[in-house]
């Protein structure tokens, strides 16, 4: 019974002596592969810098969206009602411009050249045709 179980301890030690073996190599692996990391991380030192400007004005821009959908609503209303106070304005011109305009007589189709003066040409027409 003694020897079986000196043989079975025999059987795990070199089973985890091979496991520990292995899990060595794994870990030199994982060892090489993390330097290769950190070298190539520092050889790129600067593209994560790079890359956090740009990150940080998308971040900036989606904050003022969610404020810009509010004060969007308040912009859209002022603009209406500036249109409202134009139109208004644009109807009193026009009511001023007609007002204005009631005591002129137009005359059509009556040529005028460069160095005649206008009234003149009218007085004469007025004078030869009526």
């Amino acid at each position: 019974m003694n020897t079986a179980c000196q043989k079975a301890v025999e059987v795990l030690k070199s089973e985890l002596l091979k496991t520990f073996s292995d899990i060595t190599a794994r870990l030199e692996l994982v060892e090489r592969r993390l330097s290769v990391m950190d070298q190539t991380t520092l050889d790129h030192g600067t593209a994560p810098n790079d890359l956090s400007t740009p990150v940080m004005d998308i971040q900036c821009t989606l904050d003022n969206t969610t404020t810009t959908a509010t004060t969007t609503d308040c912009v859209q209303k002022e603009i209406e009602g500036v249109r409202s106070e134009v139109r208004a304005a644009i109807c009193a011109a026009n009511d001023v411009e007609q007002y204005g305009c009631q005591n002129n007589v137009r005359i059509r189709c009556l040529a005028i050249r460069k160095d005649k003066d206008c009234r003149s040409v009218v007085v004469v027409f007025l004078n030869e045709k009526l």
